[in-house]
């Protein structure tokens, strides 16, 4: 009897065993398990994403804040330019339907590895959400390599996740911005002209100078088709007498558009501001982007990067 109680106790105690085993391993995983597959940022997600009017996104490098302004999302550090809807719609999607996918780990060590850390080069970038008078912080890691996902870790917290949607904040301020502020196609610039004029008779042809010299203008057309800016600023803020070294490009468009853009340097930085007008008969397509795209020329000054600045001021064909 008293060894069949011993095998029947020694039974009992490993069942039990196994059972504290199991439970102390669910208990463990329980967090995970419980946010797997579920939005990332809570009240934030689905429509909640309608009622942010407030972004703030710093890194070692910017500290950039996107505010909603009578329906318009505007970059608070820029004189209040508009932001680049683009990628601010890219976010807002983020946002809305980003779910935990899987924990990745729970080691600071792989802070640097997938890009979550709170300081240097390869730290992540503080997300910052306002809701009325909620606010919710995120840290943006890297991508992962196929880029369906994102790593991401919460302020004060060791667990790194890796979430179902993919996004990449950018470093750098002048991202946000509504970029690029030129975009046109070479085949539908029609004539440029400064200190020397060039023309084509046909779209696609050869530019062709005063004395019908062929004058190709690739250096410049290169430029026109993805002009950026570092910085803006409006215009009345602008130190005209500062900058010495002046030039204005005129550009025509086919279908009538015509960009007014001025040049200003003082030797190591380059600004630039934009008119665009109409020849006497416009395309109907011209009229509308005119109308459109007026407002983020009109009063604003530009600094360009400076080899394209440079390029625009200096280039003769």
């Amino acid at each position: 009897m008293n060894a069949k109680f011993a095998k029947w106790m020694g039974l009992v105690f490993l069942a039990s065993l196994a059972l504290g085993i199991s439970a102390f391993y669910y208990r463990g995983h329980l967090d995970v398990k419980s946010v797997e597959y579920k939005p990332v940022f809570g009240e934030f997600s689905g429509t909640g994403v309608n009622g942010i009017k407030h972004i703030r996104l710093q890194n070692s490098t910017s500290d950039t804040n996107l505010l909603l302004e009578n329906d318009i999302w505007i970059v608070s550090e820029e004189d209040g330019y508009y932001a680049n809807m683009k990628l601010l719609d890219s976010l807002l999607k983020f946002i809305q339907n980003a779910i935990y996918y899987s924990k990745i780990s729970d080691n600071e060590k792989d802070y640097e590895k997938y890009g979550v850390g709170e300081q240097g080069e390869n730290a992540g970038t503080l997300l910052t959400l306002y809701l009325k008078e909620k606010e919710f912080q995120i840290i943006l890691g890297k991508m992962s390599p196929d880029y369906f996902y994102t790593y991401i870790r919460f302020p004060g917290q060791k667990d790194i996740w890796m979430v179902d949607t993919g996004f990449q904040a950018p470093r750098k301020r002048y991202s946000w911005l509504e970029q690029p502020i030129l975009s046109y196609r070479a085949d539908d610039v029609e004539a440029v002209s400064a200190n020397w004029q060039v023309q084509r008779m046909l779209r696609g042809g050869e530019f062709k100078n005063s004395v019908n010299i062929d004058t190709p203008i690739l250096p410049i057309l290169e430029q026109l088709s993805a002009l950026y800016a570092e910085k803006v600023i409006k215009g009345y803020d602008f130190k005209e007498g500062a900058f010495a070294q002046k030039r204005e490009l005129v550009i025509k468009n086919y279908g009538g558009l015509i960009t007014f853009l001025k040049i200003y340097s003082d030797g190591s930085n380059y600004w630039a501001t934009i008119k665009i007008s109409t020849d006497n008969l416009p395309t109907l397509a011209i009229s509308d982007y005119i109308k459109n795209n007026r407002l983020r020329y009109d009063g604003w000054m530009f600094k360009l990067p400076e080899y394209q600045g440079s390029l625009l001021l200096n280039y003769n064909p």
